[in-house]
């Protein structure tokens, strides 16, 4: 997946549309930051989260729709365990509702359909249409540091579980993180994430529980002569409560079109 990924990069750098050379005003790993894309500028985003010798996979894009203002994007999972299992598509809508160029406030509510793609049976997402709704807020405290908070919840009216029972579930979360620009292209990032998370137990019953991840990491922008925008990027995630120690790694290719 990743040598595909790489290749596509590689294709894409060589096509003749151009991409004004910026600072980086990307994607935190765990957080999203409020930032819509400009006009006619694609961004392709690819993570890896690898722990136990099993891999989380995702792949999205964000679309522009006519400038900053209105997003279209979707992102989808898969993991690798036991077997290769995809997981639940996000389809979503995002409305740049505050910022612009120069502003330092920016706010960007969006709102989802979560679509299962995978097997419930197999574990392999939720087996079940869902909604979700996310309100990222982006801050930038001067030259060297930005801050970034998400809140927002998930519903799904009938989800389900690896033996065929289904309930609904509501599963709020936060995240909030924060960007040191060492240089415009190159940032250290920190970022805590909670999710409040319904796991269905039988027919019409659910339980919760909550997980709590933290994120250590570094990203750096790197422009190409065709214009393009390449970011890799990767973090460490301690172990904390009932989760093992994980590595994080990223990627996000923007070009015009």
């Amino acid at each position: 997946m990743m040598r595909r990924v790489l290749l596509f990069a590689l294709l894409a750098a060589l096509s003749p549309c151009r991409l004004a050379a910026q600072a980086l005003e990307d994607n935190s790993f765990l957080v999203e930051e409020a930032y819509n894309q400009p006009s006619r500028v694609v961004q392709h985003i690819f993570t890896t989260e690898v722990h136990h010798g099993a891999q989380v996979y995702a792949f999205g894009q964000e679309w522009p729709l006519g400038g900053m203002k209105h997003q279209l994007s979707y992102t989808l999972v898969a993991e690798n365990d036991v077997s290769f299992e995809l997981g639940d598509a996000e389809l979503n809508y995002r409305w740049q509702a505050v910022g612009g160029e120069g502003a330092k406030l920016f706010v960007a509510p969006r709102f989802s359909v979560l679509v299962p793609l995978g097997d419930a049976d197999r574990w392999g997402g939720n087996g079940g249409m869902g909604l979700e709704a996310q309100i990222p807020v982006s801050w930038s405290a001067g030259r060297l540091v930005s801050f970034h908070a998400n809140v927002g919840a998930a519903w799904r009216p009938s989800a389900e579980n690896g033996v065929g029972q289904s309930a609904a579930t509501f599963a709020p979360s936060v995240g909030v993180s924060a960007v040191v620009f060492v240089t415009p292209k190159f940032n250290l990032i920190a970022e805590s994430a909670w999710d409040w998370e319904r796991a269905v137990v039988a027919d019409s019953e659910s339980a919760g529980s909550t997980s709590h991840a933290l994120a250590l990491g570094a990203r750096m922008g790197f422009d190409l002569p065709s214009g393009m925008q390449i970011v890799p990027g990767v973090a460490w995630m301690p172990a904390v409560d009932d989760a093992a120690t994980r590595s994080f790694l990223y990627l996000s290719v923007e070009h015009g079109f």
